[in-house]
This record gives C-alpha cells, structure tokens and sequence, in this order.
C-alpha cells in the first residue's frame, strides 16, 4: 500500500521563486543593454540550457524532455523579443536613439529593481521562515523538549537563513538571465526555488 503524499513545505524558497520570475524582465533588460555583450552567443545558449535543467531538477528533482527544454528556451526568446513594448517608457527606446551613457542608465536603473526586488524577497524570507520557527520552538518548549534560550537561537537561525537564502535565489535567476537572456517564467521559478533551498542547507551548515 502507497503512502500519501507529504505537502511541501511552507519555507522561503517559494517567495525566491516568486520575485525571480519577477526579476526576470529587469534582467531582460539589461541583458538586451548591456548583457549580450559580455559572452558570445554560444556561451548564452549554453547557460541558458545548463539553467534551465537546473530548474527542473531543483525542488521536484523530476528530470525534463529535450521538448520541454527547447519550449522553455523559446519562451524565454519570446519574452525577451516582446520586452520592449511591454516595458515602462522609460525603457522603450530603441538601441539605436539612445548614447552609451543613456544605455549604462537603464542598465542600471535595470539593476537597481532587481535589488530591490531581492531585497523585498530576502524580507519576506525572514519573516515566513522565522515565523514558522517560532511557530514550531513555542510547541517545543511547552513540551518540555527545548530550553527558551536554545530556541530563540534556533528561530534566529532559520529567520537568518531565510533571508540569505531567498535574496540569493532571486539573484541566481537575475545573473543567468542577465547574461544568457533566454530564461522563462517557469523555469525562472523552479531555478529560483532550488538556488533558495540550496543556499539554505549552505548557510544553515556555515552558522550551526
């Protein structure tokens, strides 16, 4: 007889998840500014799909048809060839009407929201993961398993973890597509959720 199922867990690799597919279009952007010029096209297409069967293995570690792997690549094309008239103003400009200086601003202005974004994630981490420690440390000091001091430190840890590990997630999927530029929203989710999870485990290890 096969056992039920167990839910996912309720952590902060599921908010990097979230603001990575966020973050995908200001990288984007400065991936059509910037980003396209510091590889060639080979190592782009290579990153892209190196990134992408990550993304099917992290959180679910079920393994991904070549269809599948190609579909995700075009979406990922797709998204970045329809950026521009779905971009604010700001960004609307062609290539060919704006000065270097004007190129290196919407970079950065690209770079900025990616920040932010990530910054915003990292918040929330600390937030879902520390609230879900503490959720669980209370029922153990009523039953007698912990002392109030050891899990205090216990919910620092997660809270903490929490954080690093869902800003780098998002800033994963940001790098990829900033520099490889074909990434799409499914498989920025997945890649985003499984770079979290890993940082997790690392900075759990680094502060036990």
């Amino acid at each position: 007889m096969n056992e039920a199922a167990a839910p996912p867990r309720v952590d902060s690799r599921w908010i990097a998840g979230v603001a990575a597919v966020w973050a995908v279009r200001p990288s984007q952007v400065f991936f059509r500014e910037l980003g396209r010029k510091l590889l060639p096209s080979s190592a782009q297409k290579l990153g892209a799909q190196v990134a992408i069967q990550a993304a099917a293995r992290a959180g679910l570690g079920a393994p991904i048809e070549m269809q599948a792997l190609v579909r995700m690549a075009d979406a990922g094309a797709r998204e970045i060839a329809a950026a521009p008239a779905a971009l604010p103003a700001a960004f609307s400009a062609t290539s060919t009407a704006i000065t270097r200086g004007a190129v290196r601003s919407v970079a950065a202005t690209a770079a900025r929201q990616v920040g932010v974004a990530a910054g915003r994630a990292a918040a929330l981490g600390f937030l879902l993961d520390g609230g879900v420690a503490a959720f669980h440390a209370v029922r153990r000091v009523r039953r007698g398993e912990t002392t109030r001091n050891e899990a205090a430190k216990d919910v620092a840890r997660e809270a903490f973890a929490g954080a690093v590990a869902t800003g780098v997630g998002v800033l994963a999927v940001s790098a990829v597509v900033a520099l490889t530029g074909g990434l799409g929203a499914p498989a920025a989710f997945f890649l985003g959720a499984g770079a979290s999870m890993s940082a997790k485990h690392l900075v759990k290890r680094a502060i036990s």
